[in-house]
């Protein structure tokens, strides 16, 4: 495994520090990454780099360790146990403590080509509920004062974002990337079809979302903002991965200010309606009580306008089956 950056070869060798891919952690991290993955996966690629610098730390501070190659089994161990301590001490969520040693997993794999130092997330650090217990619910009117209040900060689009992801359900990524003159074609039949950005490949022709006044608002304020010449919300000359960390950072605290806790709660509300509307009652998680059949009905219409395809994935935005899952 090889990779070429400023001119320079790096390749894995085991009798060069961190395994041939650079003199500095942070730096052979990069390296190893950019060589394992290609220069694609931008956002995979930064996010390992990101989680893996807590293990670079904690390995130079407990260990003394700055070489990829003297991280040991013991050494893994003594951070998943530090790990654990902050799950029960409330400094991690048991999420993201997965998701560093998932990391570690990932990144000392690509530097040494083995798993042999692989510890399972779920088996040392106990198992994540995907079920949703918290209500994700918010207002049109929550949504126009964020708009209102990001407009004088430049921030049009990326509030654009938020009203497409509140009004359609869509993913951040899908608004930002939807063609939104196709769209517009498309809602004088009365309903759109959620296609570009898909994640994992899930763009389907089911996935098709009603056109009434709040969508017929978003789409309209969405495209008023758009750059010129452009299909979507990004520049012609702009990356998606730009925006999002550039825009969507600025705009999270105004969210929160109106009582918006991200940008995946306006997808869920969209989605706790989506089911309601169905259903014909609130999910069990609020307090509704629906009969099994119309629990189906309502899980599955949720899917699809997800754009998950199966029923399955649906707890994560509407909840367990049962009452008794809300604690």
């Amino acid at each position: 495994m090889r990779v070429t950056y400023n001119k320079q070869v790096f390749e894995r060798n085991v009798k060069q520090r961190n395994f041939g891919f650079g003199k500095q952690p942070s730096f052979a991290t990069a390296m190893v990454l950019r060589a394992a993955f290609g220069n694609g996966n931008y956002q995979t690629r930064h996010t390992h780099q990101q989680r893996f610098k807590n293990f670079i730390a904690f390995c130079h501070d407990t260990h003394s360790v700055t070489d990829m190659r003297e991280v040991t089994p013991s050494v893994i161990s003594h951070y998943v146990n530090t790990l654990s301590i902050g799950v029960e001490h409330g400094q991690y969520k048991i999420s993201y403590a997965q998701n560093l040693l998932s990391t570690v997993n990932v990144v000392m794999e690509c530097f040494r080509g083995d798993k042999k130092l692989f510890l399972s997330p779920s088996k040392t650090l106990g198992r994540r509920s995907y079920i949703r217990t918290r209500d994700p619910r918010c207002t049109f009117l929550q949504l126009k004062a964020v708009i209102a209040e990001a407009k004088p900060l430049g921030l049009e689009r990326v509030a654009a974002v938020a009203a497409l992801a509140y009004s359609f359900g869509m993913r951040f990524r899908e608004a930002a990337l939807a063609d939104l003159e196709r769209l517009k074609k498309e809602a004088q039949s009365g309903c759109v079809t959620i296609l570009e950005g898909c994640k994992g490949g899930r763009m389907s022709e089911d996935r098709q979302i009603d056109m009434e006044e709040e969508q017929q608002f978003a789409l309209a304020y969405a495209l008023s903002v758009k750059p010129l010449h452009s299909k979507n919300l990004l520049a012609l000359d702009e990356r998606y991965i730009d925006f999002r960390q550039r825009d969507a950072r600025k705009l999270r605290p105004i969210l929160k200010k109106h009582g918006i806790r991200h940008f995946h709660e306006l997808r869920a509300a969209r989605l706790v309606w989506i089911y309601e509307s169905e259903a014909g009652t609130l999910p069990p998680f609020l307090g509704g009580a629906p009969s099994k059949k119309a629990d189906k009905l309502g899980r599955q219409k949720t899917s699809i306008a997800a754009g998950h395809g199966s029923q399955r994935p649906g707890v994560s935005y509407v909840g367990g089956k049962r009452c008794d899952e809300r604690n």
